[in-house]
């Protein structure tokens, strides 16, 4: 597993790539916005969606995975 040496921490590679992703597409919401009341919106909406997939995400994993 790859990992990002922090000191005494190691930082894996894939949640860090995902937590960069939902903050450039939320910033990329909220700079793309027309106006200021869309703007504080628009990057909240990316990272509510962003938290939904993955809570829905694991609920599915463990749905299919509950014989175990």
């Amino acid at each position: 597993m790859l990992a990002i040496p922090a000191g005494p921490l190691a930082l894996p590679v894939a949640p860090v790539l995902l937590l960069l992703a939902v903050w450039g597409a939320s910033w990329s919401a909220s700079r793309l916005a027309s106006n200021a009341a869309d703007k504080a919106h628009a990057g909240n909406a990316v990272f509510h969606a962003a938290l939904i997939g993955l809570v829905a995400a694991r609920l599915v994993h463990l749905g299919l995975h509950a014989d175990l």
